[in-house]
């Protein structure tokens, strides 16, 4: 789903394993799967959106195109 959300050139808030909050280029990740911890990730977001570039994000998200990793198989398969 996160990678869904790219291909619209929208950032994403999601949980990962990790520091309590981490900023990547295509959105805010948060550790913990709570109340509190998703009220801090939204926070984080709301006072650093200015930062995320929805191209960048849409370019990121076409890396897991179904054509791209056809051909990235391939030539993994080719070595």
């Amino acid at each position: 789903m996160l990678t869904e959300r790219e291909a619209l050139s929208e950032t994403v808030k999601g949980k990962f394993k990790g520091q309590s909050i981490d900023e990547e280029d295509t959105g805010v990740y948060f550790d913990k799967q709570s109340v509190p911890a998703l009220i801090e990730a939204i926070s984080h977001f709301e006072d650093n959106y200015v930062k995320f570039n929805p191209l960048n994000i849409r370019k990121f998200a076409l890396t897991f195109d179904k054509k791209i990793f056809i051909q990235d198989i391939k030539k993994l398969l080719q070595k």
